[in-house]
């Protein structure tokens, strides 16, 4: 069923919540680069939603005074550990929420900007969490949607074997022209493709 689905995933996120921060730095030694570039595209936001933040290491980068960032995940423990975070760095304009990509506690049109890296592929639905970005994001808002397409080449396809055997369960093999057509179709333009 789907809410036993749910809950699996929730408790997959929330074991590795407290070893995510070395997990990322270990697998993805790109992110200090990739959260650079979200932040020159974020510039001038003034407020910013972060779907499926983890520990929250982009949100936490976006603090600005005179900026609202919040940050959505459907891991409890991650959420505590990008709390703390938080906390320690003093940054109070950074609000963390437990919840779900597919219902998102906000009114619509009321982003500037939203944020979903590295997580559409390894959601059961990401055409449901697609639409709720739409929702939620003002009529000319950005978003910005680093995705691992692990369907384009043998690389990525032996690293999505990896993660697989790790837990990570990959829903979506795209390719890079498949995840452009894909947000296409849900209404999104002015595309920017990047393989990861």
């Amino acid at each position: 069923s789907s809410a036993a689905s749910d809950v699996y995933k929730r408790q997959f996120w929330d074991r590795l919540a407290r070893k995510y921060d070395t997990f990322m730095k270990y697998f993805s030694p790109e992110y200090p680069a990739l959260i650079q570039r979200i932040s020159r595209d974020a510039e001038g936001a003034q407020r910013i939603l972060e779907v499926a933040t983890g520990t929250g290491l982009i949100a936490l980068e976006l603090g600005r005074p005179g900026r609202q960032v919040d940050a959505i995940d459907i891991s409890p423990v991650m959420i505590a550990q990008a709390q703390k975070k938080g906390q320690a760095r003093g940054l109070d304009s950074i609000w963390f929420v437990v919840g779900s990509a597919y219902a998102l506690p906000w009114p619509s049109e009321c982003y500037d900007v939203a944020i979903c890296a590295n997580a559409l592929h390894v959601m059961e639905h990401p055409s449901r969490a697609l639409g709720e970005i739409k929702r939620v994001l003002k009529d000319r808002g950005k978003l910005i949607l680093p995705t691992y397409c692990h369907g384009e080449n043998w690389r990525a396809r032996i690293m999505s074997r990896l993660m697989h055997l790790s837990g990570f369960k990959v829903y979506t093999y795209f390719t890079a022209g498949g995840l452009q057509a894909f947000l296409e179709k849900h209404g999104f333009s002015t595309i920017v493709a990047l393989s990861l």
